[in-house]
C-alpha cells in the first residue's frame, strides 16, 4: 500500500469507546464529552471516514444506548461490550463482526485521542504494511499512567500497563509509551487474542499485551515513521488547553496542543506466525 492508494474493501477501522472515563468524574460516556461542539468519538470517526468509509465500527459499552443515539444517522456500526473487561476483551467481542463482514486488516483507535488526523493514520499504515501487529508510540516528558514502551537493545518487545510496570523486570522507564493506535491482521490476531489473559492489577484483558505476544510467536523488528503530535489521548475533563480561533477540527497546526509536552514516532512490529 502506498501512502495515496485506495484501502482495500477487506480494511477497516475499530474505535475502542465502551469505558466509562472514570477520571472524567461525570455520568456521561467519556467519548461522549465535546470539544467545539463535537463528542470526542466524533473527531475519531471523522479523521477514519476518508480512509474507511463506512467501515468504521465502534466498541461501546458504558451508557451503549446513550452513545448509539448521539450518532443516530451517521456513518458508525456498533459492536456492543455488555462487560467492560478490557480492550483486549473489546477487541475479542468484535473479531467475529469484523470477520461476518469479511474485513482481513483492522485498524484500532482508542476513541479519546480527538486530535488524531487522517493523515497521520495514513502514514501509520503505510508503515505498518506487511506487519501482523503494528503499534504507534510516542514519547513524553511525563508519562503519566499511559502504557510503557519495552525495548531490548532497540526492539520493541512488550507493552506494559504503568501500574504494572516494575523497573527490576523492564528497564528503566524511557519515556516512550503506547500511543493508542494499532493495525492488525485479523488472521494473525485470532491465533492470539484467545491466549489474552487478565494476571495484571486490574484484572483485565489488555490488546497491547497482543505485542508481546506476537513478538514471542515470531520476528520483532522496528519501523520509524514521520513524526507526530495528534496521538495523546484525553484522561481529563477539559481543563484541556482551549482551542483558540480554530473554527475547525482542533490540531497542531491551528494552536491547540495537548497539556503534555511530547514528541511522537510510529513503529511497526510482526510476527511470523
Amino acid at each position: 500500500m502506498s501512502n495515496s492508494s485506495a484501502l482495500s474493501s477487506s480494511c477497516c477501522a475499530l474505535i475502542l469507546a465502551a469505558g466509562k472515563g472514570t477520571r472524567m468524574h461525570s455520568k456521561k460516556p467519556k467519548v461522549l464529552h465535546t470539544i467545539l461542539g463535537e463528542p470526542l468519538l466524533g473527531h475519531v470517526a471523522g479523521a477514519l471516514r476518508p480512509l474507511f468509509g463506512e467501515a468504521v465500527w465502534a466498541v461501546i459499552g458504558h451508557e451503549a444506548d446513550m452513545v448509539r443515539a448521539a450518532f443516530a444517522g451517521r456513518d458508525l456500526r456498533f459492536v456492543e461490550q455488555k462487560e467492560q473487561l478490557g480492550t483486549g476483551h473489546a477487541l475479542m467481542v468484535a473479531l467475529p463482526e469484523l470477520k461476518r463482514a469479511g474485513m482481513k486488516k483492522v485498524l484500532v483507535v482508542n476513541g479519546d485521542t480527538p486530535l488524531i488526523t487522517t493523515d497521520t493514520l495514513r502514514d501509520f499504515m503505510f508503515y505498518a504494511e506487511g506487519a501482523d501487529v503494528s503499534v504507534a508510540t510516542l514519547t513524553l516528558e511525563n508519562p503519566g499512567a499511559y502504557g510503557r514502551i519495552v525495548r531490548q537493545n532497540g526492539e520493541l518487545r512488550a507493552i506494559v500497563e504503568a501500574k504494572d510496570f516494575d523497573v527490576a523486570v523492564h528497564g528503566e522507564p524511557t519515556g516512550e509509551i503506547n500511543a493508542g493506535i494499532y493495525m492488525l491482521n485479523l488472521e494473525a490476531v485470532e491465533i492470539l487474542v484467545p491466549k489474552l489473559g487478565n494476571e495484571n492489577k486490574s484484572g483485565e484483558y489488555y490488546i497491547t499485551d497482543l505485542v508481546g505476544m506476537a513478538v514471542a510467536e515470531g520476528t520483532c523488528a522496528g519501523c520509524p515513521a514521520a513524526a507526530t503530535r495528534t496521538c495523546s489521548g484525553s484522561t481529563i475533563p477539559p481543563n484541556w488547553r482551549h482551542p483558540r480561533n480554530c473554527g475547525g477540527v482542533p490540531s497542531w497546526r491551528n494552536g491547540w496542543r495537548p497539556a503534555w509536552p511530547c514528541t511522537a514516532r510510529t513503529w511497526s512490529v510482526w510476527a511470523r506466525m
